[in-house]
């Protein structure tokens, strides 16, 4: 942001005063009044008077590779703490200061698309939508589970999302798909977990590991903010919510809305797998890319259903 603008949004936007812009901008008062009037960026705008923080870049550049998520507000308390105690800077000039020279120093954080064996992977969360049931608006709870590989989809609704309504789903979800995977990716804390810990690590409490325990199921939590781990199973919510939930359904129990939703399942088998980004150039080549034929490849390596009911 050059400096034309800086000043108009301050001034024009937010009302600042323009003494108190000008001093913190180390200015003239006639020299922002003239920006503040003015409807166009002065055509000298590429040389800029350097902002008062430039002469502490050393140290903010130092603070931010040592810490890439440090706040602008902190740096601010470690200028005045150990480099100028009579800094004088408003948190927004500083912020945007801060702002511009993490862009520069600290490199994005980079996704590496996953790639999945057949069976290697399934995917699950529960998503609200809104339901008619009888005639009320009701809310209920999407759950949807994916494999990873092939795409197949299960998908049911519940009242709550609480541990029947998930437990529910992963026994017809493997039901479904005709067995288990090798591993399932999970996040809701509070239907699985008594306490958070570092990264992926869970304490789960004792009916979640006895339920998976007897299926023979293995659990990985996705790590907090980390919505790539289990983008598939997102994705597919927002999919299943698109295609069942826009406009609002209507039905008589909630049975009848999952037999809807398992004919959706069943009738999405036959469309193109994007799960690789692939190409269909002919028929033959098109059909392998289709989600009922990756799944059909995967049944062999899947492990069968072994909970006693």
């Amino acid at each position: 942001m050059d400096q034309w603008e800086d000043i108009r949004l301050r001034c024009v936007r937010d009302g600042e005063p323009i003494k108190v812009v000008a001093r913190e901008l180390g200015l003239s008062k006639n020299t922002v009044r003239k920006y503040v009037r003015s409807l166009r960026a002065p055509e000298h705008q590429g040389i800029e008077r350097g902002c008062r923080l430039d002469a502490y870049r050393y140290h903010i550049d130092g603070w931010l590779r040592e810490a890439p998520h440090i706040t602008a507000v902190h740096i601010g308390v470690l200028l005045r703490e150990r480099v100028d105690e009579d800094l004088q800077i408003s948190e927004r000039s500083l912020r945007t200061y801060v702002a511009n020279r993490r862009r520069e120093i600290v490199a994005r954080e980079a996704f590496v698309r996953c790639l999945y064996a057949p069976a290697d992977q399934m995917q699950f969360d529960f998503t609200p939508v809104k339901l008619v049931i009888c005639g009320v608006l009701s809310i209920v709870q999407l759950f949807v589970a994916r494999l990873s590989y092939s795409g197949k989809l299960f998908a049911r609704v519940s009242r709550h999302p609480d541990q029947p309504a998930l437990f529910a789903g992963l026994l017809e979800a493997v039901v479904h798909f005709g067995g288990l995977p090798r591993v399932g990716v999970f996040d809701k804390a509070k239907t699985a977990v008594v306490k958070i810990l570092r990264g992926r690590n869970r304490q789960e409490n004792e009916v979640f590991r006895a339920f998976c325990g007897a299926l023979a199921l293995v659990v990985e939590f996705a790590a907090p903010a980390k919505g790539n781990e289990k983008g598939g199973v997102e994705g597919s919510c927002g999919f299943v919510e698109d295609n069942v939930f826009r406009p609002v359904p209507e039905c008589e129990t909630l049975e009848e809305c999952n037999a809807t939703l398992l004919r959706f399942c069943q009738r999405d088998e036959e469309r193109l797998s994007s799960v690789h980004h692939e190409t269909a150039p002919d028929e033959h080549i098109a059909r392998e890319l289709r989600r009922r034929p990756r799944w059909e490849a995967s049944r062999a390596h899947f492990r069968k259903y072994s909970c006693h009911r």
